[in-house]
């Protein structure tokens, strides 16, 4: 997969609609490291099983420092009550992803 300018404004897009930096991300390579190792995971593969833009959405996030910050801004309602919140095998394999990306942050490190 190849960094494209468009890549870059969807990633911006992102970070600013759920108010993360994605500028401070890793370098290119890294990122397409981890998102390749992320997309290869089974708790990775459920999420996208069932909320697809959500896990779009991990993926422009990974190797980001920001990753755990975006995935909890999943997990908790900030829509006063109106959220309705995810199956807990979602939520499950949501919070597994932080560690596991925090460990591949890690490994590289």
């Amino acid at each position: 997969m190849t960094y494209s300018p468009y890549q870059a404004n969807k990633n911006k897009n992102i970070s600013q609609l759920h108010g993360f930096n994605v500028d401070n991300s890793l370098t290119h390579i890294l990122k397409d490291e981890i998102k390749k190792e992320l997309e290869e995971d089974a708790y990775f593969q459920k999420v996208q099983e069932k909320y697809a833009n959500i896990a779009a959405k991990i993926l422009d996030f990974a190797g980001n420092p920001a990753f755990d910050d975006f995935v909890m801004s999943l997990l908790n309602d900030t829509r006063g009550g109106s959220r309705q919140g995810f199956p807990d095998e979602i939520g499950v394999a949501l919070m597994k992803l932080t560690r596991i990306h925090d460990k591949l942050l890690e490994k590289r490190a």
